[in-house]
């Protein structure tokens, strides 16, 4: 065999090489994406149940708020009334603002 033909054999063996080597990378780079879009869809969902949960602690955050606000403003006014009849005023107050919560709730 003469070198020329040698030379063919090793660049079509060499190019044969890369071939499949070049099929094998993106054989795993296809995997690799789609275990990725996988993993990317899972952390979607649970960002978005996160962000349900978030709002949702909001939501009672600001309740808790508005009730420590009311029980401040009674404590005014408890401390403000003088008669029986102003603290039996201030006693229904409570009693109505705890049934209307009730009812939203």
């Amino acid at each position: 065999m003469s070198p020329q033909v040698i030379f063919w054999i090793v660049v079509i063996v060499a190019i044969i090489g890369t071939i499949i080597t070049m099929f094998i990378m993106i054989s795993v780079q296809r995997k690799r994406i789609k275990r990725l879009k996988h993993e990317n869809s899972n952390l979607k969902r649970e960002n978005e149940r996160r962000k349900r949960e978030i709002l949702i602690l909001t939501d009672y955050s600001n309740a808790i708020k508005e009730i420590h606000d009311q029980n401040d403003k009674i404590k005014i006014q408890i401390k403000e009334a003088k008669t029986h009849e102003e603290i039996d005023n201030v006693i229904s107050n409570i009693i109505n603002a705890n049934n209307k919560r009730v009812q939203d709730n």
